[in-house]
Protein backbone atom coordinates (compact mmCIF):
# COMPACT_ATOMS: atom_id res chain seq x y z
CA UNK A 1 0.00 0.00 0.00
CA UNK A 2 2.90 2.21 1.18
CA UNK A 3 4.76 1.51 -2.51
CA UNK A 4 1.89 2.52 -4.41
CA UNK A 5 1.11 5.65 -2.65
CA UNK A 6 4.69 6.33 -3.26
CA UNK A 7 4.77 5.85 -6.76
CA UNK A 8 1.01 7.49 -7.44
CA UNK A 9 2.63 10.78 -5.39
CA UNK A 10 6.35 10.85 -7.48
CA UNK A 11 3.30 10.47 -10.92
CA UNK A 12 2.04 13.63 -9.24
CA UNK A 13 4.82 15.66 -9.01
CA UNK A 14 6.22 14.49 -5.27
CA UNK A 15 9.64 13.90 -4.88
CA UNK A 16 10.01 10.93 -2.71
CA UNK A 17 12.62 9.50 -0.95
CA UNK A 18 13.36 6.44 0.48
CA UNK A 19 15.49 4.60 3.45
CA UNK A 20 16.92 8.06 4.08
CA UNK A 21 15.83 8.87 8.24
CA UNK A 22 15.09 12.63 8.26
CA UNK A 23 16.81 14.04 11.66
CA UNK A 24 14.99 17.34 11.84
CA UNK A 25 12.65 20.03 10.23
CA UNK A 26 14.47 23.04 9.23
CA UNK A 27 13.10 26.08 9.95
CA UNK A 28 13.60 29.62 8.79
CA UNK A 29 11.23 32.77 9.93
CA UNK A 30 8.66 30.61 11.23
CA UNK A 31 8.07 28.64 7.94
CA UNK A 32 9.75 25.34 6.90
CA UNK A 33 12.65 25.12 4.93
CA UNK A 34 13.49 21.51 4.67
CA UNK A 35 14.24 18.31 6.24
CA UNK A 36 17.94 17.57 7.32
CA UNK A 37 18.24 13.63 6.69
CA UNK A 38 20.94 11.40 6.99
CA UNK A 39 22.18 11.85 3.37
CA UNK A 40 22.11 15.85 3.94
CA UNK A 41 19.73 18.42 3.23
CA UNK A 42 16.22 18.57 1.10
CA UNK A 43 15.10 21.72 0.53
CA UNK A 44 11.57 22.27 0.68
CA UNK A 45 8.29 24.74 1.76
CA UNK A 46 5.85 21.69 3.18
CA UNK A 47 6.95 18.56 5.11
CA UNK A 48 3.84 16.13 5.71
CA UNK A 49 4.65 14.48 9.06
CA UNK A 50 3.59 11.28 9.66
CA UNK A 51 6.85 9.50 11.56
CA UNK A 52 4.67 7.65 14.68
CA UNK A 53 5.93 6.89 17.38
CA UNK A 54 8.65 9.46 16.16
CA UNK A 55 6.47 12.00 15.32
CA UNK A 56 6.26 13.82 18.95
CA UNK A 57 10.75 13.61 18.58
CA UNK A 58 10.80 15.08 14.77
CA UNK A 59 7.84 18.02 15.61
CA UNK A 60 10.12 19.06 18.73
CA UNK A 61 13.20 19.55 15.95
CA UNK A 62 10.65 22.83 14.39
CA UNK A 63 9.70 24.10 17.64
CA UNK A 64 6.52 21.88 17.44
CA UNK A 65 4.38 20.30 20.17
CA UNK A 66 2.84 16.82 19.17
CA UNK A 67 1.06 14.77 21.94
CA UNK A 68 1.85 11.10 20.90
CA UNK A 69 3.93 8.62 23.08
CA UNK A 70 4.73 5.63 22.36
CA UNK A 71 3.24 2.03 23.63
CA UNK A 72 4.13 -0.66 23.56
CA UNK A 73 1.47 -3.37 21.94
CA UNK A 74 1.66 -7.30 21.65
CA UNK A 75 0.24 -9.72 19.06
CA UNK A 76 0.32 -13.72 19.55
CA UNK A 77 -0.21 -16.42 17.40
CA UNK A 78 -1.54 -19.52 17.93
CA UNK A 79 -0.67 -22.69 15.95
CA UNK A 80 -3.51 -24.85 14.14
CA UNK A 81 -7.16 -23.73 15.32
CA UNK A 82 -9.31 -26.31 13.24
CA UNK A 83 -12.43 -25.64 15.62
CA UNK A 84 -12.69 -21.92 14.24
CA UNK A 85 -14.53 -20.92 12.32
CA UNK A 86 -12.63 -20.78 8.92
CA UNK A 87 -13.54 -16.69 8.30
CA UNK A 88 -13.67 -15.05 11.61
CA UNK A 89 -14.09 -11.50 11.51
CA UNK A 90 -12.11 -9.23 13.83
CA UNK A 91 -12.98 -9.05 16.90
CA UNK A 92 -12.46 -6.48 19.44
CA UNK A 93 -13.31 -6.01 23.43
CA UNK A 94 -12.94 -2.21 23.86
CA UNK A 95 -12.96 -2.03 27.27
CA UNK A 96 -9.96 -4.24 27.17
CA UNK A 97 -7.91 -3.56 23.88
CA UNK A 98 -8.17 -7.54 23.86
CA UNK A 99 -8.32 -8.77 20.07
CA UNK A 100 -8.59 -11.76 17.59
CA UNK A 101 -9.16 -12.96 14.48
CA UNK A 102 -8.15 -15.68 11.86
CA UNK A 103 -4.53 -15.46 10.61
CA UNK A 104 -4.12 -18.48 8.33
CA UNK A 105 -4.56 -21.40 9.96
CA UNK A 106 -4.59 -20.28 13.96
CA UNK A 107 -5.35 -17.11 15.15
CA UNK A 108 -3.88 -14.29 16.08
CA UNK A 109 -4.88 -12.34 19.55
CA UNK A 110 -3.33 -9.27 21.07
CA UNK A 111 -3.55 -5.83 22.77
CA UNK A 112 -1.04 -6.21 25.41
CA UNK A 113 1.52 -8.62 27.03
CA UNK A 114 0.54 -12.45 27.82
CA UNK A 115 0.19 -12.37 31.67
CA UNK A 116 -1.94 -9.02 31.08
CA UNK A 117 -4.85 -10.63 28.09
CA UNK A 118 -4.72 -13.83 29.58
CA UNK A 119 -7.52 -13.06 32.29
CA UNK A 120 -9.36 -11.57 29.49
CA UNK A 121 -8.94 -13.61 27.17
CA UNK A 122 -10.26 -16.45 29.44
CA UNK A 123 -13.54 -14.78 29.55
CA UNK A 124 -13.88 -13.54 25.99
CA UNK A 125 -12.69 -17.10 23.74
CA UNK A 126 -11.65 -19.50 26.63
CA UNK A 127 -11.06 -22.19 23.82
CA UNK A 128 -7.87 -20.02 23.13
CA UNK A 129 -6.83 -21.68 26.24
CA UNK A 130 -6.57 -24.69 24.34
CA UNK A 131 -4.45 -23.97 21.59
CA UNK A 132 -0.69 -23.82 20.79
CA UNK A 133 1.01 -20.72 21.13
CA UNK A 134 3.78 -20.52 18.31
CA UNK A 135 4.93 -17.04 18.85
CA UNK A 136 4.79 -13.06 20.04
CA UNK A 137 6.03 -10.25 18.38
CA UNK A 138 5.51 -6.44 19.10
CA UNK A 139 5.91 -2.62 18.46
CA UNK A 140 4.74 0.31 19.17
CA UNK A 141 1.62 1.96 18.60
CA UNK A 142 1.26 5.62 18.53
CA UNK A 143 -0.63 7.18 21.24
CA UNK A 144 -2.58 10.56 21.57
CA UNK A 145 -3.87 11.81 24.62
CA UNK A 146 -7.34 10.91 23.78
CA UNK A 147 -6.44 7.79 21.04
CA UNK A 148 -7.52 9.63 18.27
CA UNK A 149 -5.64 10.68 15.22
CA UNK A 150 -4.13 13.94 15.44
CA UNK A 151 -4.47 15.68 11.73
CA UNK A 152 -3.76 19.29 10.80
CA UNK A 153 -1.43 22.37 9.93
CA UNK A 154 0.91 24.08 12.78
CA UNK A 155 -0.05 27.67 12.88
CA UNK A 156 3.90 27.89 13.21
CA UNK A 157 6.40 26.87 11.72
CA UNK A 158 4.35 27.34 8.75
CA UNK A 159 4.18 24.36 6.39
CA UNK A 160 3.95 21.56 8.61
CA UNK A 161 1.53 19.13 8.25
CA UNK A 162 0.92 16.21 10.58
CA UNK A 163 -1.05 13.01 10.64
CA UNK A 164 -0.20 10.96 13.20
CA UNK A 165 -1.36 8.93 16.37
CA UNK A 166 -3.55 6.32 14.64
CA UNK A 167 -2.42 4.05 17.29
CA UNK A 168 -2.11 1.73 15.06
CA UNK A 169 -5.44 2.12 12.67
CA UNK A 170 -3.66 4.61 9.81
CA UNK A 171 -4.44 2.56 7.45
CA UNK A 172 -7.94 1.07 8.36
CA UNK A 173 -8.92 4.73 8.90
CA UNK A 174 -6.77 5.66 5.54
CA UNK A 175 -8.42 3.26 3.17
Amino acid sequence: VVQGCARQAARLGARVEQGCAVERVLVEGGHVTGVETARGRIDTGCVVLTAGVWSRELAATAGFELPVEPERRFMHVTGAAPDFPERLPLTIDFSTSFYFHREGEGILFGGGELEDLAPVAARRLPALAELELRHTIWGFYEMSPDHNALIGAAREPGGLLYATGFSGHGFQQGL
